[in-house]
């Protein structure tokens, strides 16, 4: 390859379908990277994509994966990783502050299962992708109330200890 000339690396963002997780998608097809798009909602996935197409001409993967479920997380990184041999960036950004205490159909808080335990699972599941790459990367959108957190692994999911979505949130980053 001539020095200089970009390289089209294969990005996979989470959380795709708004806010800075679309953002980082449309600077990314900008630069001329082939995305792999997941988001919980498919209308919303569907926007960005035409916006991505719109802007560049590139046609992004755009897959359905919601986070509050480890088997759909487990089933789209599955199949990422048998679509692709090369992942060059993943960029987990997908996250959020739940309003009350929920718990998934996995038995875990909504909170530390999006942000964190659906991160970690799609990360392992892509990481022989990611080591293919020849400068792989992992990118986690994190947050400054990371410093107000503790995760303790002995009660991830608040059954010990007084839920607040604050104190999710930041055991979560």
């Amino acid at each position: 390859m001539l020095e200089g000339t970009p390289v089209r690396r294969t990005v996979v963002v989470t959380g795709a379908s708004a806010g800075i997780g679309a953002a980082a998608a449309l600077t990314l097809a900008r630069r001329g990277d082939h995305l792999v798009l997941l988001g919980r909602n498919p209308d919303k996935l569907a926007t960005v994509v035409a916006r991505v197409r719109a802007e560049t001409g590139d046609e992004p993967d755009a897959r359905s994966c919601d986070f509050a479920v480890l088997a759909d997380v487990r089933r789209t990184g599955e199949a990422i990783a048998a679509d692709y041999d090369v992942v060059d960036v993943l960029a987990n950004n997908a996250g959020l502050i739940a309003g009350r205490r929920t718990e998934t159909v996995d038995g875990h808080d909504l909170t530390i299962q999006v942000n964190h335990l659906a991160p970690f699972l799609l990360t392992s599941l892509l990481l022989p992708r990611l080591t293919a790459a020849p400068d792989g990367r992992v990118v986690t959108t994190s947050s400054a109330a990371h410093s107000l957190g503790w995760l303790d692994p002995d009660d991830l999911d608040f059954t010990r200890r007084r839920w607040t979505r604050w104190r999710a949130y930041a055991d979560s980053k």
